[in-house]
């Protein structure tokens, strides 16, 4: 028998913290367009992050994406009260499942300056 091997595939973008969002309850109004669903949901969402559950969130897409055969991935990431550290904590969980990661943080100025 022979087997045939593959290179793993690369994720060139994705947003780890979406892994999250499964389990979220339902935004106030259903959003009508775009910046209300990044208004009502996403932006809402990476507010509310800390660093256990940027972890956790991390490790389930990398998870997912090993079992869809992407062995590489680019996060575009953003957590507003936990920047400090939020990218080393994606790299380790993606480092402890095996997946290869190059993250990002998103820059923005709609917290303030």
């Amino acid at each position: 028998m022979h087997a045939n091997q593959t290179a793993g595939l690369v994720c060139a973008h994705n947003h780890f913290y979406s892994a999250l969002a499964r389990g979220m309850p339902a935004p106030p109004r259903t959003p009508t367009n775009f910046p209300e669903i990044l208004e009502l949901v996403w932006w809402r969402l990476d507010r509310a992050l800390d660093l256990d559950t940027i972890y956790h969130s991390a490790k389930l897409s990398a998870l997912t994406a090993l079992e869809s055969g992407c062995t590489a991935v680019i996060d575009h990431h953003e957590s507003p009260n936990a920047i400090d550290g939020s990218l080393s904590v994606i790299a380790d969980a993606c480092a402890e499942v095996g997946v290869r990661v190059n993250c990002t943080y998103g820059v923005t100025d709609r917290h303030g300056p």
